[in-house]
């Protein structure tokens, strides 16, 4: 009797330290709030499958292809249109599977086309807008984060890169579940909020990653508990501390030297952004710019800017707000773009001739001005047309790398480090500290 009762003893505090695997799948509930944000007038239908509408709870119609909706909001509340023609107000539509293999739903936007899995719903916010929640299960939110967040591309050589970025999102989505509650969704399909999610049509053959490594979390050693597995797109050779970019120390989150991500990441690895000294004061309120000055953290990322204009006014920012005023917002990146916090800088005297500073201002080369030839005294930014009447100040150029906050896991440090042989669990490791990985579901 007594040695099984210590066996029992022994299974119960195994259960209570590993979280046991079996158990209901995780429904997630994501906001749609990234290409669909401020839509007032969406379309839906089915792409395969059977559905039922419901509108306000109340009525029931079953859908198969070929049947097209609307709902359109104004000042009266939201409307539902079929085939073209209004059936009234509501408050709520919901889109919901009852049979089918995989059933999957179309929506139309201005922003065009998306497939996805799983239900929609939709409501009418306080500001006009409609919010798409779409939801679905945890494996199949995952199917359409990972090639988002990574890239189907680099299941040939990165497979284990593709699993260490699934065993993060998953954690990232177990830590951060109903973060967003009060708005009506669990997590938000938006990288500038959670996570990348773009639904059905951006699955591939990355989805073997998210299978191959089902119910795997990153854990806290002592407790067992989800880390916040915050992860960004290139450290630049080195990840910073958790409390140099967001205030608050996490032992997991640990800035280490990071090899592994120089030398690949394209435009994100090496990048230099150039700014005449009229362009550089104008976003922070100062007339030309005369002398800059950088402190740094261990990383190399830049802590502050000091600024000074020529009436003598100075400016103090973080490097990160600094970085902020010139990235590029709602357009794809080029090397001559600002990316990131770990940079270097450099002033170019006045007047002088491009062809004598090849790089990184060569793109102008191909820029035809009324002078001889394009100018350093011409320059406004590295991104805009060269400037009609010559400037009588400086130039100064950002040499940098990296792309993103840099704390924690680097995707593409992540891609080297599988190209040169180290498995998904070697990845986790070096990024995040303390931790291991586990077999953990969340309790809904």
């Amino acid at each position: 009797m007594q040695r099984i009762s210590l066996a029992c003893l022994a299974v119960l505090v195994l259960l209570f330290m590993f979280p046991c695997a079996a158990g209901a799948a995780l429904d997630v509930k994501v906001g749609l709030v990234w290409q669909l944000k401020g839509e007032a007038l969406l379309g839906f239908e089915v792409e395969q499958g059977t559905y039922r509408l419901s509108i306000d709870d109340k009525r029931n119609t079953t859908v198969s292809t070929g049947v097209m909706y609307k709902a359109g909001s104004d000042a009266w509340g939201m409307v539902v249109f079929a085939q073209g023609q209004p059936i009234g107000f509501c408050r709520s539509i919901k889109f919901e599977p009852v049979q089918g293999k995989l059933p999957l739903f179309k929506i139309y936007s201005s922003q065009g086309t998306k497939v996805y899995r799983g239900s929609l719903e939709l409501t009418r916010q306080v500001d006009g807008s409609l919010l798409a929640v779409n939801t679905l299960g945890e494996q199949e939110y995952l199917f359409g984060v990972v090639p988002m967040e990574m890239s189907n591309a680099w299941a040939s050589k990165g497979m284990e890169a593709l699993k260490a970025q699934a065993i993060a999102a998953r954690t990232y989505l177990y830590t951060h579940y109903d973060a967003q509650q009060t708005k009506g969704y669990n997590i938000s399909d938006s990288p500038n909020i959670d996570q990348a999610y773009a639904g059905y049509e951006v699955e591939g053959v990355a989805g073997k990653a998210v299978e191959a490594t089902a119910g795997e979390v990153l854990v806290d050693k002592s407790t067992h508990k989800p880390i916040n597995a915050s992860y960004s797109s290139h450290s630049g050779g080195h990840t910073e501390d958790s409390e140099n970019v967001w205030g608050g120390v996490d032992s997991h989150l640990r800035g280490v030297p990071d090899p592994y991500s120089l030398g690949v990441g394209s435009m994100a690895d090496n990048w230099s952004y150039t700014a005449s000294a009229i362009a550089l004061g104008k976003p922070l309120g100062l007339g030309p710019i005369v002398d800059i000055k950088l402190q740094k953290f261990p990383s190399g990322r830049v802590r502050t800017v000091w600024l000074k204009d020529v009436t003598g006014k100075t400016v103090t920012t973080s490097g990160r707000r600094f970085v902020a005023l010139y990235y590029p917002q709602g357009r794809n990146i080029t090397t001559r773009d600002f990316l990131g916090s770990l940079f270097s800088v450099r002033r170019l005297a006045e007047g002088s001739n491009i062809l004598q500073n090849p790089q990184p201002l060569d793109i102008f080369r191909q820029r035809q001005v009324k002078a001889r030839g394009p100018q350093l005294n011409r320059i406004d930014t590295s991104v805009s047309p060269p400037l009609a009447v010559p400037s009588p100040y400086s130039v100064y150029v950002f040499s940098g790398s990296g792309w993103g906050h840099g704390v924690g896991m680097s995707q593409w440090g992540a891609y080297g480090m599988a190209q040169q042989g180290f498995n998904y669990r070697a990845i986790l490791a070096h990024y995040y500290a303390d931790i291991q990985v586990l077999n953990y579901h969340l309790q809904q």
